[in-house]
């Protein structure tokens, strides 16, 4: 759906790049991992109070024996305090195994909270809704009316609305000589994009696939150049698409990169849209998303 990440960084350390900011550094690794630091937050709760009942005077916990003794107790004090027999019961007058005890009731309290949240936000996370937006895998580029039309598709693949679509086009290139170049000599463009022959912050509809248009015309940065030359210049494209997720009113983008050997001439997209003649819905073909075909007019760029 997304491919963006054509940025390494490097000399960073590991304590700046992920334990400076350790919400979001949990936020975003995957699931897997995600998994494994939660079980093993509780495992490793459930076994340090378990070291420090182990080492406490028998008559303060009557019942702990062994070290699984003391990591059941752990785990009955993290999970209810309600202790149901003589076995495994705290003595109140062992001051410092109550203190323990305390100690943990809150730890449990604030792990499971920030756990409870962190779930909850990496549900909650529009990153998610944002890889339901699926790009074509290439750009078609095709003739009409004289001037030369890039085209590449969208789509929002599930049925939940995204509310006020709005699309912009970048043109990424490197040019230190450029008065607008960045320190680096990175200039960033906006491509002006249509959709339906209007400017696309005006119309764009995300009910269907849509083909969203950037007009190769004289004021353009593009004009004159063929891929080859993009391809020479080290130019990427670079499309961002900022809407609402109608189910939570979150705020999401979905991003996507195209290089010069992406782009397809004299082609355009083949129709994925279908009218069902016996119940009259729409049909769309996903199969044939990034599918495209002769544009029937062949020319070269120059």
């Amino acid at each position: 759906m997304m491919r963006f990440e054509t940025v390494e960084r490097k000399g960073l350390g590991l304590s700046s790049l992920y334990t400076a900011d350790l919400f979001h550094t949990l936020l975003n690794i995957p699931k897997l991992r995600f998994c494994v630091l939660f079980f093993a937050a509780y495992l490793l709760q459930y076994t340090a109070f378990a070291s420090l009942y182990f080492w406490q005077s028998e008559h303060c916990i009557e019942g702990i024996h062994n070290f699984l003794h003391a990591l059941w107790f752990s785990v009955q004090t993290s999970a209810t305090i309600g202790y149901g027999g003589a076995d495994l019961t705290p003595n109140p007058d062992c001051p410092l195994t109550n203190i323990i005890v305390t100690l943990q009731v809150v730890v449990s309290a604030l792990l499971d909270y920030s756990m409870l949240g962190l779930v909850y936000a990496r549900f909650a996370n529009p990153a998610g809704r944002a890889q339901t937006i699926r790009f074509s895998r290439s750009m078609a580029m095709y003739r009409k009316a004289g001037l030369y039309h890039l085209t590449f598709r969208v789509a929002n693949v599930r049925k939940h609305q995204v509310l006020q679509p709005e699309v912009r086009m970048l043109l990424l290139s490197f040019d230190v000589d450029h008065p607008d170049a960045d320190a680096a000599g990175y200039l960033y463009q906006d491509l002006p994009v249509q959709c339906m022959g209007r400017p696309s912050g005006q119309l764009l509809w995300l009910g269907l696939p849509t083909s969203v248009t950037h007009v190769v015309d004289k004021f353009s940065p593009l004009a004159g150049m063929s891929p080859d030359q993009m391809q020479e210049r080290g130019l990427e494209i670079v499309v961002l698409l900022d809407g609402v997720d109608a189910t939570t009113s979150a705020r999401m983008q979905a991003r996507y990169s195209y290089q010069p050997t992406d782009i397809r001439i004299n082609e355009q997209f083949d129709q994925v849209v279908q009218r069902n003649a016996s119940n009259g819905m729409l049909n769309v073909n996903f199969a044939a998303f990034d599918a495209t075909s002769s544009s029937g007019a062949s020319f070269a760029l120059t």
